[in-house]
């Protein structure tokens, strides 16, 4: 069985940076963060998946008060491992995935403007439940954890930065040939 996941993961200010969508205001800050997670598994052995995970995160951040803008942008992928427990009518979970990416964030205070980039390096741990909906697709409830980890480039900032975080995600599977998870 081939399938691809399509996935947002939810966690705002809760999960780690690299993995969260959310939408935060107050009187003089808001922030937008839209992440999305399409991935491409197979099944090399019965309820055993692997594949390839990419990642596209866009962000903004502003301030009406201190004339202050952020945006940031990280693209990469990395592989991933998935298993499939079988219960009554549902699917129990794990999963492992490695993301290595590129972030870019650019800053605006005033009419002074700075680049800054990194290279990314992230581990996910998850857990959860999947549901089938008919023969072909599922609807995947996960939450766990992450560590990522940040390194500057071209002299931006001091070192490396690490962020432990937890995370939430529902995904929707589609799956292209006969049968669920390999059987």
């Amino acid at each position: 069985m081939t399938g691809i996941a399509s996935t947002m993961s939810l966690g705002g200010a809760w999960g780690s940076e690299p993995f969260s969508v959310g939408f935060f205001s107050r009187e003089d800050f808001k922030e937008t963060k839209l992440n999305l997670l399409p991935s491409v598994r197979i099944f090399p052995l019965e309820r055993v998946a692997v594949g390839l995970t990419l990642i596209e995160t866009l962000a903004t951040e502003e301030s009406s008060t201190l004339d202050t803008e952020q945006t940031q942008n990280l693209l990469g992928g990395g592989p991933g491992i998935t298993y499939y427990y079988p219960l009554s009518n549902l699917y129990v979970v794990g999963e492992f995935n490695l993301i290595i990416a590129r972030e870019t964030n650019k800053y605006k205070y005033g009419t002074s403007e700075y680049e800054d980039n990194y290279n990314v390096f992230a581990m996910e741990w998850l857990v959860g439940i999947v549901k089938a909906l008919g023969e072909h697709a599922t609807l995947d409830i996960l939450g766990g954890a992450s560590r990522a980890s940040w390194k500057p480039l071209d002299g931006a900032g001091n070192g490396t930065d690490v962020c432990l975080g937890g995370i939430i995600r529902a995904r929707c599977t589609i799956c292209f040939n006969s049968g669920l998870f390999g059987e």
